[in-house]
């Protein structure tokens, strides 16, 4: 008998406290809040700082022709705004590799938007395996790479990065490629001194 009473009290007890416990309202996950979009089409209220853009676009936009070196193809032009920083970038795929070109005017700084730790930088080369106009770093574990140099004289970054299948002589031929266009044009031999 004082067993069964046990027994009846304690699925009492068990009853009293899921009866007190109070469940909580469902809130959104920190995911789903990120993915939600207003009225307005953004995401969470932050409007999207790169925009697709037609090449007529963005040759108007940043008043200049961009070179896409011959043999490109899928070519995306994009502008990227944040803040007082205007980056105009080009996406393409040539031979089989996807590349990313970014330029935008202001201070030398990096604009490949790659942060990496890097396996190979042509700071701590000696080989002269690059080109010296050119800042190039690989990730060889990754495959990604960055090529990045400042023309002081119009006071230009640019930067050409792979995302996969990075070598040091893809980026040195699409620099090349592109760099030398820009000689080309300006009649300079380096527009980095």
């Amino acid at each position: 008998m004082k067993k069964s009473i046990a027994l009846v009290l304690s699925l009492i007890f068990c009853f009293a406290f899921a009866a007190c416990t109070e469940v909580p309202e469902k809130r959104t996950a920190p995911d789903e809040l990120s993915t939600k979009e207003n009225d307005s089409g953004n995401v969470s209220g932050l409007p999207n700082p790169m925009t697709e853009m037609t090449e007529e676009e963005f040759n108007s936009e940043f008043s200049t022709a961009v070179w896409v070196p011959e043999g490109s193809e899928d070519v995306h032009f994009f502008k990227i705004e944040a803040g007082d920083v205007k980056i105009a970038q080009v996406d393409y795929s040539r031979f089989d590799n996807e590349y990313c070109y970014r330029f935008a005017k202001g201070d030398e700084q990096d604009i490949s938007g790659m942060y990496y730790t890097w396996t190979y930088d042509t700071e701590n080369d000696s080989s002269g395996v690059y080109k010296p106009a050119c800042h190039m770093r690989i990730n060889e574990d990754e495959g990604v790479g960055a090529c990045t140099w400042y023309d002081s004289r119009t006071g230009t970054n640019y930067s050409i990065t792979m995302s996969e299948g990075a070598t040091r002589d893809k980026l040195i031929s699409t620099f090349d490629t592109i760099f030398g266009y820009y000689c080309a044009v300006y009649g300079e031999e380096d527009v980095t001194e």
